[in-house]
């Protein structure tokens, strides 16, 4: 059976899935079951999708990643491969305004936001002393940041043609140009990433230039706000809700076509 790996953060993951806007549960609710896998997996626009075509899952996104998250766990997957003629892979970009570290609190990698609106830090920060946003002023460079995607972008295009493995790309939040192969194009003329595409499937305004959404549970552009008064992600985290996900799967399911 072939296999769907799919990257990317909580977009991709589906997040929150279970949540539909035409019978929508309150906040505490929705809190209840946001991030838990099992009950929002069947909802996911890749679960649709896998189960269409009659593909096997393996995702590997995770709610919050940063780029360097999936870069990480994609060697951690694709080292133990043995049948890389059997995969197809759908990779979505997310924001280049997060990161991550390992923590020896903790134990392990942790990916973070870099809190531009709230300008508080979070549970975790306020436990470990640890603050993103200094973080950011001591070491992050956006023109840096989307050269070290870019390479690393085409590394992994090469190593997935040396391996046969099929794969498709996606900017998922905001346009990001650092995709110049196997990138998805998209129906709707504008912004070349998803969430401008599910906007302009919606709402059927044209797209224009708008500002950087972050995904940090804020409506902090126009493009998410169209979504939420289109009823396509829920209120409380923004995130594609039962409706969103078919809108989604909609917008790529040539693509998967395409690869099998």
């Amino acid at each position: 059976m072939t296999k769907l790996v799919t990257l990317g953060c909580s977009w991709v993951k589906g997040v929150g899935a279970k949540y539909s806007c035409n019978n929508p549960d309150d906040e505490n609710t929705y809190l209840s079951y946001r991030s838990i896998t099992k009950q929002n997996a069947p909802y996911a626009w890749r679960t649709l999708l896998a189960n269409k075509y009659n593909l096997e899952q393996h995702n590997i996104a995770q709610g919050g990643s940063a780029n360097q998250t999936q870069f990480r766990l994609a060697q951690e997957y694709f080292n133990t491969v043995e049948n890389p003629k059997d995969i197809i892979v759908l990779w979505g970009v997310t924001s280049i305004y997060r990161d991550e570290l390992y923590f020896n609190q903790i134990e392990k990698y942790k990916p973070f936001i870099f809190n531009f609106h709230t300008k508080r830090a979070d549970d975790f920060e306020r436990k470990s002393g640890f603050n993103s946003i200094n973080h950011y002023r001591r070491h992050f460079n956006e023109k840096n940041e989307y050269h070290q995607l870019t390479q690393n972008i085409k590394h992994w295009q090469q190593y997935f043609d040396l391996r046969g493995i099929r794969h498709k790309w996606f900017d998922t939040l905001n346009q990001t140009n650092t995709i110049h192969n196997n990138a998805i194009v998209f129906p709707h003329e504008g912004m070349p990433d998803l969430m401008s595409q599910m906007t302009a499937e919606v709402s059927g305004a044209p797209i224009h230039q708008d500002r950087m959404h972050l995904s940090n549970w804020l409506v902090d552009s126009s493009r998410i706000q169209k979504l939420l008064d289109n009823n396509v992600v829920n209120p409380y985290s923004l995130h594609p809700s039962q409706e969103g996900s078919k809108v989604i799967a909609n917008l790529l399911d040539k693509h998967v076509q395409s690869m099998l």
